[in-house]
């Protein structure tokens, strides 16, 4: 019986996730990850054109957080959308 009630919880609680994220785009989704203790510059222009632009996420500075000597890591995500 609690084997068939964890099964139960589990599947509804992939459904509820599911219906949650189906109202959301696929960046909103992907933006809603990101940390909210970060700042967000928009569209930086990197190069000729309108199409050439990047959005820039940063960690916000606090008093325990302190920028590494090596800089921070960098992670690159390119979207293909059509």
């Amino acid at each position: 019986m609690t084997r068939v009630l964890s099964l139960i919880w589990t599947l509804a609680s992939v459904v509820f996730v599911s219906l949650l994220l189906s109202a959301c785009t696929a960046l909103g989704a992907l933006n809603a990850l990101v940390a909210s203790d970060s700042h967000r510059q928009a569209t930086v222009t990197y190069g000729a054109g309108e199409r050439r632009q990047l959005d820039v996420y940063t960690p916000l500075p606090t008093s325990d957080r302190v920028r590494p000597p090596d800089g921070w890591p960098v992670v690159v995500f390119f979207y293909g959308g059509s």
